[in-house]
């Protein structure tokens, strides 16, 4: 009972002299990437940080796109939908793993890969 006790205790001074450690928000957290499946580097925040952000950037280069996605904390969040820009925001540790913008888009162009490889197979087998 003692060891429980002084357990409780050692547990208990840690939080209070160290809370911003117990309390820190936890991210994914990367410089821009090409697909979210690179941008999962955990990262702990810092004590004003509030939201995790998950920003991606379509790069127009000639008659294509490019998508750029970055992952961080952040202070303060507004979640933007406006082309070529979006962002998605959440509050919980580790929430940005697969952010609602970096989602949609990497989701998107696997779709496209596997119409246009159906789409190919098709008209090589002749139907």
């Amino acid at each position: 009972m003692e060891k429980m006790r002084v357990a409780l205790l050692v547990v208990f001074s840690a939080a209070v002299l160290w809370p911003d450690r117990a309390l820190a928000l936890k991210c994914y957290s990367c410089t821009p990437q090409p697909c979210n499946n690179q941008c999962m580097d955990p990262m702990n925040c810092s004590e004003e940080d509030r939201y995790c952000m998950t920003v991606v950037e379509l790069l127009e280069i000639g008659p294509s796109s490019v998508k750029q996605i970055s992952k961080m904390c952040m202070p303060n969040c507004s979640e933007i939908i406006q082309h070529p820009v979006f962002t998605s925001c959440c509050q919980r540790d580790f929430c940005n793993l697969n952010g609602d913008a970096a989602a949609r888009f990497c989701n998107s162009r696997m779709l496209l890969g596997i119409l246009a490889t159906s789409v190919s197979a098709l008209l090589w087998t002749g139907l």
